[in-house]
């Protein structure tokens, strides 16, 4: 099972490696990622990082409940869980932000 705080953990590396230019190296030019309409931590820790808001998409969570009857209804705060909302962000562009502010 991948706990919230390695992901997190995972995401805080990668995000210093594309503020310091090695994902560019690597030919990377987007981070996308996706995450359920009542995960507010999630999407306060993706947006802080400079990621933006690409799509809403309402209610595929319920249809996979269809599928996995273990997803809860109820997540975090006691918000319903039923839509996708998913964040970009692009490497190159904050690389360049990152290098414009140290100089």
């Amino acid at each position: 099972m991948v706990t919230a705080v390695a992901i997190q953990t995972f995401f805080s590396i990668t995000i210093g490696l594309a503020v310091d230019g090695k994902l560019v190296q690597l030919g990377v030019q987007l981070l996308r990622v996706t995450t359920t309409n009542d995960n507010l931590d999630a999407l306060r820790f993706y947006q802080r990082r400079g990621f933006r808001i690409v799509a809403l998409r309402p209610g595929p969570v319920d249809e996979s409940r269809k599928i996995k009857s273990t997803i809860p209804v109820l997540g975090e705060y006691g918000i319903p869980i039923r839509d996708e909302i998913e964040l970009e962000l692009l490497i190159e562009r904050r690389s360049q932000e990152s290098e414009s502010r140290s100089r």
